[in-house]
């Protein structure tokens, strides 16, 4: 493999069973091997693997297959009418899915097509994808981009762009920052567990980690510190 292949948007390197190498867009064949089974091939650009089960995603152009590595059998396949620029397993059989213009979530539950989510908000246009995260009951959701700092990169060279969605009200909310995560808490004298959502933001002069409590109403409360 060349060295110049070893780069984030052309190299997955999940666990140490497989290596994928995307070369420049073309359809490759990926030998996928686990320690009890023989090598699985298939042809593909781009593959996430869950770790439980032992199932493998697998992209070529705008095809989508789903295998089991155990069986060497497809659980299902879809073919996309948007290029996926970003995806990942958000839990044990749900995998999250980005678009140009939308969030997708596909089961492997079932053999429904994937499942619309969120339209992706105006402020993450032009944004490279690099993460997004759910809560353990899908509620919330987090797509997290970054791009050039065109307003002052004298300060900072990238700038990130988060949008924040509640499934429930349907809404989103752009955020600027780099890095999301969720989490739920007990806090004393709350008879519930909290949910939290925490964040961090770089800015002309400095770092900020925020933590957002989740609930219900329209203006949740900010609770912060700052990192300097």
């Amino acid at each position: 493999m060349s060295t110049t292949r070893i780069k984030s948007l052309s190299l997955t390197f999940p666990m140490p069973i497989m290596l994928c190498d995307d070369q420049s867009q073309q359809i490759q064949q990926l030998c996928i091997q686990s320690r009890r089974s023989s090598p699985l091939k298939v042809c593909s650009c781009v593959a996430i693997r869950c770790l439980v089960p032992p199932i493998h995603t697998i992209s070529a152009a705008l095809q989508l297959q789903i295998f089991n590595i155990e069986s060497k059998s497809k659980v299902k396949s879809h073919v996309s009418t948007e290029e996926i620029v970003f995806w990942k397993w958000v839990n044990d059989t749900t995998i999250g899915m980005v678009t140009n213009s939308s969030v997708f979530h596909w089961s492997i539950s079932d053999q429904n097509p994937p499942t619309k989510i969120f339209d992706r908000h105006p402020t993450l246009s032009g944004c490279q994808i690099i993460n997004y995260r759910v809560t353990d009951d899908e509620k919330w959701m987090v797509l997290i981009g970054i791009s050039g700092n065109s307003t002052n990169p004298s300060a900072f060279k990238v700038k990130g762009s988060m949008q924040l969605y509640s499934r429930d009200r349907g809404v989103s909310q752009p955020i600027e920052g780099h890095a999301a995560a969720f989490a739920t808490v007990k806090i004393d004298g709350h008879p519930n567990p909290t949910k939290l959502f925490t964040f961090a933001v770089r800015t002309a002069t400095g770092a900020k980690v925020r933590f957002l409590t989740l609930c219900s109403v329209s203006n949740p409360s900010y609770l912060y510190f700052s990192c300097m």
